[in-house]
């Protein structure tokens, strides 16, 4: 009975990330393009609103992260980001020409999709078991880039019949928003041992300033491996080019109903990538795998410096986008394998607001490359930090395994 609560638990879980990945990429695949052509921005300013916005999905989640370790939470969480997410819609719908109002549906819509990340995430770690991490976290991410994927052919489709409008495009990312948060409410919190012991100990604290004092001690189980190992998966995530970029660059090759297309080789990439690479790591050292999936980052980026034509830049966006995917489960598989069970939502908030700091630095120099050099320089800065990842995961092995400092 537990084994069958505990996959039917992730098959929601699944399933809701599936339909709000769907939701985001109807809605992101053609936005920079409606940046570009309707609001007429330059590409730096949509590179830079793109990472702004990115970095405050994952600054978020350190927050909810930190809320949903103290109050024992996940499903609420999961349940009010696909809410929010699904509620901010009508902002893109009816006012998308006023750029303002269009910049804060944006903010809204990432704040919604950051609230149920660390929840969600620390709930499925919670319904497996440590030697399957890689594994786990490699289906969820190739359910979230099947919608992913989904999503982009589903924009491209909407695009090519409303004869290229928008608002009908935005209407529509309506509905997997609602079918995500239908999965969400299916989800059932399962009691954690560890969880609840902590929140006695939480309890015996006494008043709340004293219980949020006892909750920020409990921090210091964080050691310094720790801290290494989200600044270094930082760094390799600043080594792949923004989604935006992508698209940008694709429109130098296509028309722009169809550049979005190239956004189906990034999900398609993860979505093939992501799973078997989990499950090769579960049994092999995964600094091993991240260290293979950077090497084959270089060669992609390389192959995209130099490609000339939409068919070749695809090819290269599938692999790069698949390691890039492989890079980021792993990493996450170390972090919650490294961790208290009680501080896990937190350790992953932590994480992904490096990732998003990573995104925006990252983002952020390629739009300015791009904009001043061209896209092959840009290419060349990201071959350039994959190299120092490649260099930089070496050093993880200098620290044992466990933490001398967790426990």
């Amino acid at each position: 009975m537990l084994e069958f609560f505990k996959k039917n638990n992730l098959v929601c879980i699944a399933a809701g990330a599936l339909f709000l990945s769907m939701s985001t990429r109807m809605l992101y695949s053609h936005l920079a393009l409606y940046l570009k052509v309707e609001l007429h921005d330059s590409t730096s300013k949509i590179a830079l609103m793109d990472g702004s916005i990115e970095f405050l999905s994952y600054l978020v989640r350190v927050f909810f992260g930190l809320v949903s370790d103290y109050f024992h939470a996940r499903r609420v969480w999961i349940v009010s980001g696909c809410a929010v997410v699904l509620l901010v819609k009508p902002l893109f719908i009816f006012l998308s020409n006023v750029w303002e109002v269009l910049l804060a549906a944006v903010m809204i819509d990432r704040f919604g999709t950051g609230m149920q990340v660390c929840p969600r995430d620390a709930l499925v770690a919670e319904c497996s078991t440590k030697n399957r991490y890689c594994a786990v976290f490699g289906f969820l991410k190739t359910m979230k880039t099947i919608g992913y994927a989904t999503g982009v052919l589903l924009a491209v489709g909407i695009m090519y019949f409303s004869g290229g409008n928008y608002c009908t495009l935005f209407f529509c990312s309506a509905v997997p928003a609602l079918l995500s948060l239908l999965a969400a409410l299916a989800i059932k919190s399962e009691p954690n041992t560890a969880a609840l012991q902590y929140s006695r100990q939480l309890d015996n604290a006494g008043a709340l300033g004293q219980r949020i004092i006892f909750f920020l001690k409990s921090l210091r189980y964080f050691g310094c491996r720790f801290f290494f190992t989200i600044i270094i998966a930082g760094i390799c995530r600043m080594g792949f080019f923004g989604e935006s970029l992508l698209i940008l660059r694709a429109n130098d090759f296509t028309s722009g109903t169809y550049a979005a297309i190239t956004v189906l080789f990034v999900g398609l990439g993860q979505a093939i990538f992501a799973y078997p690479m989990g499950l090769l790591a579960d049994k092999i050292c995964k600094i091993h795998v991240i260290i293979i999936s950077l090497v084959v980052s270089v060669f992609a980026n390389a192959f995209m410096m130099s490609c000339d034509n939409i068919y070749a830049l695809c090819g290269g966006i599938f692999f790069s986008s698949g390691q890039q995917a492989v890079i980021q489960t792993l990493f996450l598989a170390i972090i919650n394998g490294s961790v208290k069970d009680d501080l896990r939502a937190t350790a992953i908030g932590m994480f992904y607001c490096t990732m998003g700091l990573a995104y925006f630095v990252g983002t952020g120099i390629c739009g300015i490359v791009c904009e001043h050099h061209g896209p092959a320089i840009a290419f060349l800065c990201c071959i350039v930090i994959n190299l120092c990842g490649f260099l930089l995961c070496f050093l993880i092995k200098l620290w044992p395994e466990k933490y001398s400092d967790q426990r």
